[in-house]
């Protein structure tokens, strides 16, 4: 898939460039001369089987024409798609996903294109289903992603507050790789990309749970994951109520130019989130982090902000700032935690939630 043009013909008529040819614009066999009125095209995409334009009304609203090679509009629902050109245009929105779940070059033709199109995408997205391995495929090395998992995370956020990254070990040969990299799916559950740049890899670590720990690796290019254990495969399928895989692509589809901005931004700005509604978790994960994080005089000198969520119900041992005065200005509340992925992006965020396991004497 790519961007194109339309311009008239030299018969008047409206016409679309599909590689190096133009293919007129036919509606129910009639060429078009022009667009209804109020209606102007926003923009333009063609690929192998499928092109579509983009069109935005006066009054705001958004429509889609799909045309085929010939130019010739099949229809503006894309629920109505005929099975050759849905295939198509999955095949090209896979591609685009894994790009730019990868970082990698092969999305560009979703740069500068409107919202509304980029949302229609995302639902179309359907790509296959992520493999849950127990093995992982070559070259990935099962004792590296074993250590992988038993990482500190409660040291390793200590250490993105204090030097602006984590670490974990390669999956492939055990090398510390950095990690600045995070997207929040919620308040419980984090995916953070590694980049394995000696090996040609991306990986996402899964941090979820109260603890917030490694409890799976997401490999985009193979489009498997490999969990800790069942059951973490079981929550975290539980947890997104969908496919991480289709998850994490159509989020990257529908934000396209933000994605690749926020990938690109340097530095992030450290956010830790919290969230708990359960007063236990709330003490000995939530609080005893908290304090093991402003334990650390860089961290109490500077301390990072903060996002309750769902604040009506969290903090039952009373508002953060009063239990640690240090965090006095730092503490913002908000919604359920719900958009916390896009926060991630918008605002050029590096999200971590505080751990511990234990309340401290």
């Amino acid at each position: 898939m790519q961007q194109t043009t339309i311009a008239p013909g030299p018969d008047g008529t409206l016409q679309l460039r599909v590689g190096d040819v133009w293919r007129p614009i036919s509606l129910d066999g009639h060429r078009v001369d022009a667009f209804n009125p109020g209606w102007r095209v926003e923009c333009a995409l063609a690929g192998d089987l499928l092109g579509i334009i983009a069109l935005r009304h006066e009054s705001g609203e958004a429509a889609h024409w799909f045309v085929d090679r010939t130019g010739a509009r099949i229809t503006d629902n894309p629920a109505a798609l005929m099975h050759p050109f849905r295939r198509a245009l999955a095949t090209d929105l896979d591609r685009a996903a894994r790009a730019l779940l990868l970082g990698r070059p092969g999305a560009a033709w979703l740069q500068d294109t409107p919202a509304s199109l980029r949302a229609m995408l995302a639902d179309l997205h359907a790509p296959p289903p992520t493999r849950i391995l127990s093995d992982p495929p070559a070259p990935y090395d099962a004792a590296h992603i074993a250590t992988l998992f038993a990482t500190d995370h409660a040291a390793n956020t200590l250490r993105a507050l204090t030097h602006g990254h984590m670490l974990f070990p390669s999956p492939i040969d055990g090398r510390p790789l950095p990690c600045a990299h995070g997207i929040a799916y919620s308040p419980f559950l984090f995916a953070y990309r590694i980049d394995d740049t000696d090996n040609d890899a991306t990986a996402y670590v899964i941090a979820t749970q109260h603890r917030c720990e490694p409890r799976a690796l997401f490999l985009p290019r193979e489009g498997a994951l490999i969990a800790r254990r069942d059951d973490d495969a079981a929550f975290i399928g539980e947890h997104f109520g969908t496919d991480i895989a289709a998850w994490l692509g159509a989020f990257a589809l529908r934000h396209a130019p933000d994605w690749q901005a926020w990938y690109a931004a340097t530095p992030r700005k450290p956010l830790v989130v919290t969230r708990e509604t359960h007063i236990g978790h709330h003490l000995w994960n939530e609080l005893s982090g908290l304090q093991d994080l402003l334990a650390n005089p860089t961290v109490a000198a500077h301390p990072p902000e903060i996002l309750v969520c769902n604040h009506t119900l969290s903090e039952m041992w009373g508002p953060l700032e009063t239990i640690f005065p240090e965090l006095a200005g730092r503490v913002s509340r908000g919604g359920d935690g719900g958009d916390l992925a896009e926060i991630c992006l918008h605002q050029q965020i590096f999200p971590m939630r505080p751990s511990a396991s234990r309340v401290p004497a």
